[in-house]
């Protein structure tokens, strides 16, 4: 359910702001042993084939980036009536993908899921409204095998699931009024900056901090300097205040959940930013407003105790800032 309400008139989009619980099974580290793992320019060559694959309807190339042949041939029927239905240019722009490279190269990934939103503008209605963009979902999943990387699963769709009801209000805000939100936002490139004072901010369980620089501190940032969102309830009404109220109980749940699960990692939070920041965004594709990274590691690089963990975060991309919307640990496996 939607922790935002809207003014009235407004068309509700549920909102799915899901902070992941802690999964417990079955580990060890080897901190001191090193590894070097520049697997990036790996990553963009799988997801630049297929793009080029269904460019040129090439079922052949396509089949061979997948590690199972009969997901394969799923994804490849459902991108070929996507491109028949919906046109070359659409299926083009979300077969898109970030260019990125490794930052934390003495860390081993064995896991990487890349979700991408897209926000493609409609235009006008008969009545000259301009009308809501619409939201559409790329996910991309690899796996590292004995030699090589490659896709174990891809789909596009068009969910809004999982995109949240701010971002959009935030794209279709005034560019005056977003850049005077002051937002502790980092300006294009990698949003790493971003991502550290979140993970910094919520080791210190500083609310105030975290509000700074993530998207649902946005709703306070507008409410202190009177600036309205487009359609969302951010006054001092019922619903604004109810808003604030589901937002501030968003944050909070992180810093609980990310206290929670350095403990059971025996890691200070501050201690995840190479696991978090593991991988650099050199270039965004158009359109896309929001990104979600899952990664897994497991030895060499985890603690003596854990056979393996997953990080994951997700950022708004919106006029060319970067604000966080979630960072955390997904799961943990502990050895034996």
């Amino acid at each position: 359910m939607s922790h935002i309400h809207f003014l009235k008139g407004a068309r509700i989009i549920v909102v799915v702001a899901v902070v992941a619980a802690l999964a417990a099974c079955g580990g060890k580290d080897t901190n001191d042993i090193a590894v070097d793992e520049n697997d990036g320019a790996e990553l963009v060559t799988l997801m630049k084939s297929l793009q080029t694959a269904v460019q040129n309807e090439d079922q052949q190339t396509f089949l061979t980036l997948f590690s199972d042949i009969g997901t394969a041939k799923t994804a490849w029927r459902a991108l070929l009536k996507w491109k028949w239905d919906s046109g070359e240019n659409k299926i083009q722009q979300l077969t898109a993908y970030p260019e990125i490279e490794r930052a934390s190269t003495n860390l081993h990934v064995k896991r990487l899921i890349l979700t991408e939103w897209f926000e493609l503008d409609r235009g006008y209605s008969d009545s000259g409204r301009r009308l809501r963009s619409a939201i559409y979902q790329t996910k991309w999943e690899f796996s590292r095998g004995e030699s090589a990387w490659q896709i174990t699963g891809f789909r596009v769709s068009s969910s809004s699931v999982a995109y949240g009801d701010i971002i959009p209000e935030l794209n279709r805000m005034a560019h005056f009024d977003f850049e005077s939100l002051g937002m502790q936002w980092q300006e294009r490139g990698d949003p790493a900056p971003v991502l550290s004072r979140t993970l910094q901010a919520l080791g210190e369980q500083d609310m105030k901090a975290l509000k700074s620089c993530t998207v649902d501190g946005t709703l306070f940032y507008a409410f202190e300097k009177g600036i309205e969102f487009p359609s969302i309830a951010n006054d001092n009404s019922v619903s604004g205040k109810y808003n604030r109220e589901n937002c501030a109980k968003f944050l909070e749940k992180q810093i609980r959940n990310m206290r929670a699960a350095s403990g059971e990692l025996k890691m200070n939070p501050i201690d995840l930013e190479p696991y978090v920041t593991a991988y650099r965004i050199i270039k965004m594709p158009a359109n896309c407003t929001k990104l979600k990274i899952l990664i897994e590691f497991e030895d060499p690089s985890v603690p003596d105790h854990v056979q393996s963990f997953t990080v994951s975060w997700s950022a708004a991309y919106v006029m060319q800032k970067w604000l966080a919307e979630y960072v955390g640990v997904e799961t943990i496996r502990w050895r034996g």
